[in-house]
């Protein structure tokens, strides 16, 4: 059965722990570091540093394996990470340039979608816009995209027909066409002797008076 990992300190390094766990401007990660190669100093195994720490046990061995090769270095480890891909990144503008010199309007994931499946790179819509606007690409309206797709003629003439309605409006001036002209009324009929409520009271009848 191996041996428990643990952290082994000299007093110089114990002396350096110490001030640096009392400098308030040590990040939280940092300072985890540091309490952790103090407390695997003084006896604690690792499955009890991943339960103080709420970190995975792996986590923990990593971290004190980091502090046997690199001393008190590893307080501020940083893992190496890779650098840009910059040919992926000419690519990518490469392939936009390419779809915005369509002739059509696009959102950010259809062109993200036309990357995936013409040039198999695959990107979320929110990184489009990222390479969009490190482009200089800018959103425009969809009136003023759509512009070179219309027909000149009828765009003239609508506009004079919208201006035209516009000046009708403001100053109150219709017409009526044949086609729009309201139906005029029928005529009521003369009103009929006795036929309704409306022709006044019945007149009265005169009856005969008996002589006898």
């Amino acid at each position: 059965m191996p041996a428990p990992l643990h952290v082994q300190l000299s007093s110089r390094q114990r002396r350096r722990l110490m001030e640096l766990r009392r400098d308030p401007d040590l990040a939280s990660r940092e300072r985890d570091r540091v309490e952790m190669y103090l407390l695997s100093a003084e006896g604690l195994r690792v499955p009890q540093l991943a339960r103080h720490f709420g970190r995975c046990e792996a986590t923990m061995r990593r971290w004190i394996r980091q502090f046997e090769a690199e001393g008190l270095k590893a307080v501020r480890h940083k893992p190496l990470g890779t650098g840009p891909d910059h040919a992926r990144r000419q690519t990518v503008r490469l392939a936009l340039n390419g779809l915005l010199s369509r002739k059509r309007t696009w959102t950010a994931a259809q062109l993200a979608e036309v990357l995936a499946k013409e040039k198999g790179l695959v990107m979320k819509p929110d990184t489009v816009r990222k390479y969009l606007h490190l482009m200089g690409a800018r959103y425009r309206r969809t009136k003023y995209s759509l512009r070179h797709r219309q027909d000149p003629v009828q765009a003239t003439a609508a506009r004079e027909r919208l201006g035209a309605l516009k000046k009708r409006l403001a100053t109150g001036s219709w017409t009526f066409s044949s086609s729009t002209r309201p139906a005029s009324a029928p005529a009521c009929p003369p009103p009929t002797p006795g036929a309704g409520a409306d022709n006044g009271p019945p007149s009265p009848t005169r009856v005969p008076r008996d002589n006898a």
